[in-house]
């Protein structure tokens, strides 16, 4: 009986020890940090735009790149939850863009209100109560458009939440993509024989070219509205959607990820050099209502 006993706690022993040396299966992590590198400077350089805009400016470039990463990330994470489900879960989703931007949005727009009451001068307070309004439902970017808004001018008197449009372009950004992509691969199901990768990429093809051709039409006729309105500005979000859509053209090898990281940096700082040198020029026309070309086709 002891020997029983003790045979059985061996292997017992043998087994425990057997699985601290056998490393467990992880989930697959989609935490991609080239990626958030890339968004910390895109950001890096609108704060620096906004507190030096003598010595970077070109670099609004920043609200670009941010919006093309969105539409890649967002894409992807819907695109997989449609391969695993074959559906997307939209109250989920809306649930979790409101709990991870809500919060501090809320809290900024409170302590803009109070400083609006009780700080700035009563001239702005009707400006400053009709943004707060826009921005806390999110159409902060339409307000701006519709008031002819110059928002790179330097005579811009901005109100405490103008920042709030690029906000306010990702919340409606949230809005109709889930549903589009949702409504492409029910065509897909139907009409395709299933074939939603077809569909999608066909759908943010469309999309963004419309989209694109919008934003140059607009720039050329009405250049202080095309900053701010959504559909100027829906292909940058499609452009990274079909990224995110052609893994075929990811790189595979570490050597080949540093050399297209680096050179995208490159890239955008050599963007945010060009639309200084442009910028310049545009000031001139400013009066004329010109505006750069070059903010219409943001790469």
């Amino acid at each position: 009986m002891e020997k029983q006993t003790a045979a059985a706690t061996t292997s017992a022993s043998r087994r425990t020890a057997r699985q601290r040396q056998t490393p467990q299966k992880q989930q697959p992590s989609h935490f991609l940090p080239h990626i958030q590198g890339l968004r910390a400077i895109a950001v890096l350089l609108v704060v620096v735009y906004h507190f030096w805009p003598g010595r970077l400016t070109g670099g609004y470039i920043g609200v670009d790149v941010f919006f093309v990463i969105s539409g890649f990330l967002i894409t992807q994470q819907l695109t997989r939850q449609l391969e695993r489900t074959d559906r997307i879960a939209l109250p989920s989703f809306y649930a979790k863009r409101a709990r991870r931007l809500l919060p501090a949005a809320i809290v900024v727009l409170i302590f803009a209100s109070l400083a609006t009451l009780f700080i700035m001068p009563l001239s702005s307070l009707t400006e400053n109560v009709r943004e707060i309004l826009a921005s806390t439902f999110y159409v902060e970017n339409w307000v701006l458009a519709i008031n002819s808004v110059d928002y790179l001018a330097a005579a811009n008197e901005a109100s405490l939440v103008q920042h709030y449009w690029s906000l306010s372009l990702e919340e409606q950004f949230y809005l109709f993509w889930p549903v589009l992509l949702l409504g492409a691969s029910v065509v897909a199901m139907k009409f395709l024989k299933g074939k939603r990768w077809l569909a999608l990429i066909t759908v943010l093809g469309v999309v963004g070219v419309v989209s694109f051709i919008l934003s140059i039409v607009t720039t050329a006729n009405d250049p202080a509205s095309a900053y701010f309105v959504t559909y100027t500005r829906v292909w940058e979000f499609a452009v990274g959607g079909a990224l995110a859509l052609l893994p075929r053209l990811r790189p595979t090898r570490a050597w080949q990820s540093n050399i297209l990281g680096w050179g995208g940096i490159v890239v955008v700082l050599a963007c945010r050099s060009g639309s200084a040198g442009s910028r310049a020029g545009c000031a001139r026309d400013r009066s004329a209502g010109a505006r750069c070309r070059c903010r219409s086709a943001r790469p």
